[in-house]
């Protein structure tokens, strides 16, 4: 069995959670086939998915997606807010371990504080991205007061190794959130 590179499982997280807020995830997908082709993995559905042409329909994407994760032995988010959970874990962790710029983690994490109705354990992220436009437009920034363009990065990281302590801590799925 071939082992899938941590990025292309990182893809394929981040287009479960994506899919499970309901955002078109047809071109994204295309290219997540063509990555984890170029990285040697080798399924199927991943070469079909991979050859798709626009226009992309939601229902044949979907259907190749799903064959290729089956495929792959990925495993698959057992729900939709599994599959968001999953993909805030992967973020923050991605931010503490510097394989993502905090504005970028901030943004996802911001998006996945929505989707999940403003959890509680999110709106640091929430705030933080509200901050960022504060900054960016030369105001202080109302929602997270202490934050500066000079720790905005620290800051972030120390907010993201926090969701992981409370995900790590957790011992019912169901209780969070």
């Amino acid at each position: 069995m071939t082992t899938v590179p941590e990025d292309i499982a990182r893809g394929a997280a981040a287009l479960h959670a994506r899919r499970a807020m309901r955002v078109p995830i047809q071109k994204e997908a295309v290219a997540w086939a063509i990555d984890a082709l170029s990285a040697g993995l080798d399924s199927p559905s991943l070469y079909i998915l991979a050859g798709l042409q626009e226009p992309l329909y939601w229902s044949e994407v979907d259907d190749y997606f799903n064959r290729a994760i089956a495929e792959l032995r990925l495993r698959e988010p057992a729900t939709k807010e599994a599959a968001i959970w999953a993909y805030a874990s992967q973020t923050a962790r991605d931010l503490r371990n510097d394989k993502s710029s905090a504005r970028e983690a901030v943004a996802v994490l911001n998006q996945l504080c929505i989707a999940l109705d403003y959890d509680r354990r999110l709106m640091p992220f929430y705030c933080l991205d509200d901050a960022l436009a504060d900054l960016d437009a030369g105001s202080d920034p109302w929602s997270y007061p202490d934050v500066s363009p000079s720790n905005f990065d620290e800051t972030s990281k120390k907010e993201a190794e926090a969701l992981l302590v409370a995900l790590d801590s957790r011992e019912d799925p169901k209780s969070f959130g």
